[in-house]
């Protein structure tokens, strides 16, 4: 119901609730009420109810906003739907009790609940098993049923991918390939092309001379030579920037021995100005390309975060068992293999090869798992075989478990739900029904 189609008093009551919340989020309370009975001058203000809050029908959308929120208390309202807070994952408490909510569902995300009081609402009275959980006295466990009833009910989808991160498609047979934008370009990109042919030849002449100060090198000039001399067509912007990337990293721990004074790290000078000639024609090519561009803008400025090590060493995993299988296109994998060593550092273009080989084992989990849900959550028919197509996704991610598991329900939004409730739908999926 929007402003508009409200009466007097539900907009009245509406634009209180807003500027409950406006002042909530201002000062970072963590308890809300809009209940119209609980109006007691003892209580903080922000928990205080009001007599006005029995015509709130809506939920103003700015609640969502609210992400330190702990407490929400909507007792004796009219709100029917909870869905603008489907996204409140610090909330822990909740009461519903006689409001007009009707669909619990949206609560099925909210993992930190610990006290959901419900009873009295639409919802529980149209459902037995729903009435005989709401009337549980003891919170916690009157919460667990419901939160267990919601997953059994409204198991939450794999997410999708990472906006701006590598796509995969994943079809009917494998293998699930990379969709990395090609090179191609106008004429002022292909003299620039040549441009960075010529000088990862003459850099490749003299990279040897880096000796134990950079042992990367002359692999890492080998691998980008040997991508810059294919057609533009035929050049990946997702492979050839990781290989690049690892140039940069090279390039930083050169910058920072020279500024620190450690010269068993400096390139030796007919090295670091050939490094730093490619490096600066490779940018102008590489930027001049929008879809390029859009890559470079998604991996410019990463900051570290506290569980990089853990999220790395997951992100590995996802690589390793990606290679290890036929159901991955080995020209999948290129782009996250060439971020894994270079992502262990600490400088800029280190963070840059993190958030490049997370967001690379992100989205090609996600994809995987999206199949293997639409398959196992509606099989055709009896045992899953090899001959339904896509059934090798599932077969990947039975084979993965752990690591896959592992990554998932560490790194990936709501993911010890939705995972669970795949691998429960994959186990019946791929029982054989009984004989007889």
């Amino acid at each position: 119901m929007t402003p508009d189609d409200m009466t007097p008093e539900q907009r009245d009551a509406y634009e209180l609730a807003r500027e409950r919340i406006a002042e909530a989020k201002a000062s970072g309370a963590s308890e809300l009420s809009l209940d119209s009975l609980v109006t007691s001058d003892v209580v903080p203000r922000l928990f205080r109810g009001d007599p006005r809050f029995a015509s709130l029908t809506t939920l103003p959308p700015e609640i969502a906003d609210l992400s330190e929120l702990r407490s929400l208390t909507l007792y004796h309202s009219e709100v029917s739907d909870l869905s603008p807070i489907a996204g409140l994952s610090s909330l822990r408490w909740l009461v519903l009790a006689n409001s007009e909510i009707s669909d619990l569902s949206p609560l099925v995300g909210l993992t930190s609940l610990v006290n959901v009081y419900f009873i009295g609402t639409p919802a529980c009275e149209a459902e037995p098993e729903l009435k005989e959980i709401s009337e549980i006295e003891d919170d916690t466990k009157r919460t667990e049923r419901l939160k267990a009833w919601l997953r059994e009910r409204y198991p939450p989808e794999p997410p999708e991918g990472r906006s701006g991160g590598p796509e995969f498609a994943a079809g009917e047979v494998p293998p699930v390939r990379l969709l990395d934008p090609s090179m191609e370009g106008d004429e002022d990109q292909a003299e620039l092309h040549d441009e960075c042919r010529i000088k990862a030849e003459a850099l490749m002449q003299v990279a040897g001379l880096g000796g134990n100060a950079a042992p990367r090198l002359s692999g890492t000039v080998d691998r980008y030579r040997k991508r810059i001399r294919r057609a533009p067509d035929e050049i990946g912007a997702r492979i050839i920037w990781s290989i690049a990337n690892t140039l940069e990293c090279i390039w930083e721990v050169h910058q920072n021995a020279v500024k620190e004074g450690r010269a068993s790290e400096e390139l030796p000078p007919e090295v670091a100005s050939a490094l730093e000639d490619l490096l600066q024609t490779h940018r102008l090519w590489f930027l001049g390309h929008p879809d390029a561009r859009t890559v470079w803008e998604d991996l410019r400025d990463p900051v570290p975060g506290a569980d990089d090590a853990t999220k790395r060493a997951a992100a590995i995993g996802v690589v390793e068992a990606a290679e290890g299988s036929n159901a991955v296109d080995p020209a999948a994998t290129e782009p996250a293999r060439e971020t894994i060593e270079t992502s262990a550092g600490t400088s800029p273009a280190a963070l840059r090869a993190l958030k490049a080989l997370d967001d690379w084992a992100y989205n090609l989990v996600a994809t995987i798992a999206r199949g293997a849900w639409k398959i196992a959550k509606d099989p055709p028919g009896g045992f899953l075989t090899h001959t339904v197509a896509g059934a090798y996704l599932i077969e990947f991610i039975v084979a993965n478990e752990p690591v896959l598991a592992h990554y998932a329900t560490h790194f990936m939004s709501q993911g010890p739900i939705w995972w669970e409730a795949l691998m429960a739908m994959i186990r019946r999926a791929t029982t054989p029904p009984p004989k007889g």
